[in-house]
């Protein structure tokens, strides 16, 4: 099942990043037979193609790494020593 979602608001990043991460979490808590993926769309938040395009690599570089570091916890790996590093 694909489920759809509309964010009304204007020009506004934070909101749209929190939006954005309520329906990661969403995503990830739900089983997939309930809900396969998530159309998100914007139709007010951006001027041009060229913003939204800008906002889109940085939420794919930088925004939802940070958020699935955040939010993943950490554990430990051994080495071949038996020493443990977190990753």
């Amino acid at each position: 099942t694909i489920r759809y979602q509309v964010f009304l608001g204007k020009h506004d990043l934070e909101q749209i990043i929190e939006f954005i991460k309520f329906e990661m979490l969403h995503l990830l808590t739900t089983p997939e037979e309930e809900i396969s993926t998530t159309l998100i769309m914007l139709p007010f938040a951006f001027q041009d193609f060229a913003e939204f395009n800008d906002f889109s690599i940085e939420l794919e570089d930088e925004i939802v790494p940070a958020f699935e570091k955040e939010s993943r916890p950490a554990y430990t790996v051994k080495n071949a020593d038996g020493d443990g590093f977190e990753k």
